[in-house]
């Protein structure tokens, strides 16, 4: 048996749960100007109408899958870069913690990968406080401390090789492109990124 994932609610009705499953994987893998609602209700075998009783839109449902997902990412980035002191720890806690969602839900990780653009302008403020990219910059902050992180070169730019290297190679990951699971390259990541950095 496999376990729930993050973005089920075990109370919600069984509709909303198949809903919210399958328009996830649909909009990951196909796209979401490609699916549509009638691809979304063929998929869960419920009626058009029984999707509109849980969202109003397909927009509706891909925002609230967005809002999801990138909460869940966040908390996990956040819990494990709490207790990581130092630089290198805190790369790899970072890394792993990415990879590792990314082996338990692939289809929540490509779609946060593939639709930041699209939904971030409309995401509430309060999301917008304390961000992925706000974690990235306080491990880099910490890293240019111990002299193990050039500042020779922008934080803006070295957020950017950190988010846009996972995020390429969550693609490669997801069309099969590279080997997974992706928490095996982590050690080989956290090399390269460190390299990179100096």
């Amino acid at each position: 048996m496999t376990a729930t994932p993050f973005y089920i609610n075990a109370n919600d009705p069984p509709a909303k749960q198949r809903i919210l499953a399958e328009g996830l994987r649909l909009f990951a893998r196909q796209g979401l100007s490609e699916t549509s609602i009638r691809d979304i209700a063929a998929a869960t075998g419920y009626s058009n109408p029984a999707l509109y009783k849980h969202f109003p839109s397909k927009q509706a449902l891909a925002q609230y899958l967005f809002a999801l997902c990138y909460r869940e990412q966040f908390a996990r980035l956040s819990a494990a870069l709490k207790d990581a002191k130092a630089f290198e720890p805190s790369l790899h806690a970072y890394l792993y913690t990415l990879a590792r969602l990314y082996d338990e839900a692939p289809e929540a990780t490509i779609y946060l990968a593939n639709y930041l653009p699209d939904f971030w302008p409309q995401m509430p403020a309060s999301m917008k406080k304390r961000t992925v990219i706000t974690l990235t910059r306080e491990m880099l902050r910490k890293g240019r401390r111990e002299g193990v992180v050039s500042r020779d070169h922008p934080t803006e730019l070295q957020i950017a090789l950190i988010t846009g290297t996972v995020t390429q190679l969550t693609r490669q990951l997801f069309l099969g492109a590279t080997e997974g699971p992706a928490t095996k390259l982590v050690p080989n990541l956290v090399r390269l990124l460190s390299s990179a950095l100096k």
